[in-house]
């Protein structure tokens, strides 16, 4: 659609919202919260994992190798970048399936950006899947996190 007038227009109105409605803000303030929330359900579970992220993006990290890190102020830049994207294939496959399992559909690495349409009701609805998640995997995986 290169140099169609109406995929054109579409484009400029886009970027004129982007630029009125403060839009990537609003999506980086709730990335912040978000990646808060899940670390705080990590931190009441006493897991060593973490989720970690910048502006509107959260990654998960799930210690494969068992450092000692607390998920409320856990500094990704201390695990080298290999590393830190290296979770267990099968442990991840498990925690998107709990995730869908209580209504939430995340990327296969529990990696993903949030945007500005997404706000309190989805907050909650995460955390809580999150932290349902986290319980199953406990209670019925037979995987001991």
């Amino acid at each position: 659609f290169n140099g169609n007038p109406l995929s054109a227009a579409a484009g400029v109105a886009a970027l004129q919202i982007v630029d009125e409605a403060d839009v990537c803000n609003q999506a980086n303030r709730y990335g912040s919260k978000l990646r808060q929330a899940i670390n705080e359900v990590l931190a009441d579970e006493g897991l060593p994992w973490a989720v970690y992220g910048e502006f509107s993006g959260f990654n998960l990290f799930t210690n494969p190798k068992g450092y000692e890190i607390y998920p409320m102020d856990f500094d990704s830049k201390i695990i080298h970048p290999v590393e830190i994207v290296q979770n267990d294939s099968n442990l991840m496959m498990l925690i998107r399936l709990g995730m869908l399992i209580n209504g939430i559909d995340l990327t296969p690495r529990f990696s993903d950006w949030v945007s500005a349409v997404h706000g309190d009701e989805e907050l909650q609805a995460t955390a809580a899947a999150f932290q349902n998640m986290i319980g199953m995997l406990k209670r019925e995986s037979g995987i001991l996190i």
